[in-house]
């Protein structure tokens, strides 16, 4: 069988074939973890477990747990405070405009 040159590849072989070299070697992989320091973001914005839990959409027994260590937010909770973090003004205008 004939050995493929790269003119003969098409877009999609070379996707392919790019895809198996980074699955073949998972230290080529970019891996990071968001980090948000609960209890610091809530005093930085001046407010109480209270005030937080109910402007941000958290069960205020969730947020304690968090601050306290007891339980970690997930991936997804993370990313949220995380723009609450860079953004809290905007997070907060967001939130106005729905019902939930």
């Amino acid at each position: 069988m004939k050995k493929r040159t790269k003119k003969d590849k098409s877009l999609g072989d070379e996707i392919m074939e790019s895809l198996d070299e980074v699955l073949e070697s998972p230290s080529s992989l970019i891996t990071y973890k968001i980090s948000v320091d609960i209890k610091q973001l809530r005093k930085s914005l001046g407010m109480t477990q209270k005030e937080f839990a109910e402007n941000y959409g958290f069960n205020i027994e969730t947020l304690r747990k968090w601050e306290q260590g007891t339980y970690e937010p997930d991936k997804a909770v993370t990313s949220y405070l995380s723009c609450i973090s860079e953004n809290p003004l905007t997070i907060k205008e967001i939130l106005s405009k729905r019902s939930f």
